[in-house]
């Protein structure tokens, strides 16, 4: 009080400078706050939707992926009961395909074998000439 003029003033300066950067940092901290306190409320929104069975405004999405999964678990389960049917068929179908090869490799063995067997030339026309004189 007893203090120059100049120097109360630049004290008093002093004094706003200090109480506007303790303003400037109270109001960021209220600004962090606030934004803390509305990510708990979306949060709060959204449990308590879930929990009321309320869509939220993904609900059509996610509703698109859950049909894509359930349609796949469809095929994954149809899948999963026509196997065993299936397996047979094929083992089978397998089975007489082998069968088959099996005989038609025997019945060129045998003509492989009958072939060895033939006569040559000569002894063709040698039969030949011995049919002309009978």
């Amino acid at each position: 009080m007893n203090l120059p003029f100049p120097e109360a003033r630049e004290r008093l300066m002093n004094r706003i400078k200090q109480d506007n950067a303790e303003i400037k940092q109270q109001e960021k901290e209220i600004s962090e706050m606030r934004k803390v306190v509305d990510q708990y409320q979306r949060n709060m929104k959204e449990i308590s939707n879930e929990l009321s069975g309320k869509p939220n405004e993904g609900a059509d999405n996610d509703n698109a992926k859950f049909e894509i999964l359930a349609q796949k678990e469809k095929e994954i389960q149809d899948f999963q009961t026509k196997y065993d049917t299936e397996k047979q068929m094929y083992e089978s179908q397998i089975s007489d395909n082998q069968k088959v090869i099996a005989a038609l490799l025997e019945h060129m063995q045998k003509n492989l074998v009958r072939q060895n067997k033939l006569p040559g030339k000569d002894s063709v026309d040698e039969m030949k000439n011995d049919l002309k004189f009978k």
